[in-house]
């Protein structure tokens, strides 16, 4: 009888083990660019404040990117320089978004918020030089 009750609280065990290992929850934090600032009253307060457009410039087109970054950076994770010749990767820290695009958007929306003109359009797509844009 010894073993067969050594047997069940080893099973007993391990089936607590192994059911409270499930309820671990994933610790991976994701996070996304944003402006500096632009959870301030002043920014949001200024955020519907027309400006008016350049004398003679009529509607204004700006085109951002592509954005080009260096291979180490194109990752989910969130690479943080730990010395002039060296980077470390966060596990449970990464980018909601691919961080080109993310900048890419950012950069836009500092550009209309900076020009914020009723015919004024920015926006985080890839232009190329001579090629008119269609919206």
């Amino acid at each position: 009888m010894d073993r067969r009750a050594a047997l069940g609280r080893l099973l007993s065990l391990a089936a607590f083990i192994g059911l409270t290992s499930c309820a671990v929850s994933d610790p991976t934090q994701f996070y996304t660019l944003d402006q500096a600032g632009a959870g301030s009253a002043q920014a949001k307060a200024g955020a519907g404040t027309p400006r008016s457009t350049v004398a003679g410039t009529g509607n204004v087109g700006v085109g951002v990117g592509p954005v080009l970054m260096p291979s180490y950076l194109d990752r989910t994770q969130i690479v943080t320089r730990t010395a002039s010749d060296q980077v470390a990767l966060s596990m449970f820290h990464r980018w909601a978004e691919p961080l080109e695009e993310g900048i890419a958007r950012i950069v836009a929306e500092q550009i209309g918020a900076s020009r914020r003109s009723g015919s004024s359009r920015s926006r985080g797509e890839a232009w190329m030089p001579g090629r008119s844009s269609t919206r």
